[in-house]
């Protein structure tokens, strides 16, 4: 089923250049990037000048998304009341 997906693109507005992006929710460093990405200040830096990065959102609409089955439910019988089983109501 479709659903509305959203994606972002991270970048570095001092060297203009964009970083990588953020798929499902995790960060996806620009493979034809040679150098590692830099961590300063626990934060994500630019791996060209270290300075501080920005996300710009796109909108995907087409993405389809593979729901997972849904699980199969067991119906249990209740098993014949026998004479111990049955109970007297005082």
């Amino acid at each position: 089923m479709p659903l509305l997906t959203r994606t972002w693109t991270v970048s570095c507005p001092a060297c203009d250049i964009v970083v990588g992006a953020i798929e499902a929710g995790r960060f996806v460093h620009d493979p034809d990037c040679t150098r590692p990405l830099a961590i300063g200040a626990g934060r994500l830096r630019c791996c060209q000048c270290g300075g501080r990065l920005s996300g710009q959102e796109h909108r995907a609409v087409d993405v389809i998304v593979d729901e997972p089955p849904m699980p199969s439910i067991l119906h249990f019988l209740r098993p014949p009341a026998q004479d111990e089983d049955m109970r007297q109501r005082l």
